[in-house]
């Protein structure tokens, strides 16, 4: 089950600008639509969703978090996946899923930066590729 969708926004913005078929937009049309995409699928599948993305608040996209959606900035002297790092930490230390026992809430890391998602695995979270993100997004909730 599919409780929370932690999504390293870069990563996946760059590694969907050269994809097959995908438009070639600027990079703030780009993040607009995947914080769109995320969202409504988000909703329609009662998932939260948190992206992060590296550096400062962006004024198009710093008020664009929602019931379902959860828009983070790493700020300028940490990465995103330190901030991704924290939050699945954050959540075992609640209590959610101890080392070991099993899958961590049902969270999902989306990146394909092998390091952070190995991280996110040996933490007891699950880790999706942004191949696999785009798949969960075409697919009829």
């Amino acid at each position: 089950m599919l409780d929370h969708l932690i999504v390293d926004g870069y990563n996946v913005l760059h590694a969907w600008r050269n994809r097959p078929g995908a438009q070639q937009k600027g990079l703030s049309q780009a993040r607009l639509t995947l914080l769109r995409d995320l969202e409504l699928a988000a909703a329609t599948r009662g998932v939260h969703c948190t992206v992060v993305f590296d550096g400062q608040p962006i004024e198009d996209v710093a008020h664009a978090s929602s019931a379902h959606l959860e828009v983070v900035f790493a700020g300028p002297r940490q990465s995103a996946d330190a901030v991704i790092e924290r939050l699945v930490c954050r959540s075992q230390q609640k209590g959610l899923s101890p080392c070991g026992t099993g899958p961590f809430a049902g969270a999902i890391v989306v990146t394909d930066d092998r390091l952070l998602g190995t991280l996110a695995i040996g933490w007891g979270a699950r880790c999706w590729s942004t191949t696999r993100l785009a798949q969960w997004l075409a697919a009829p909730p």
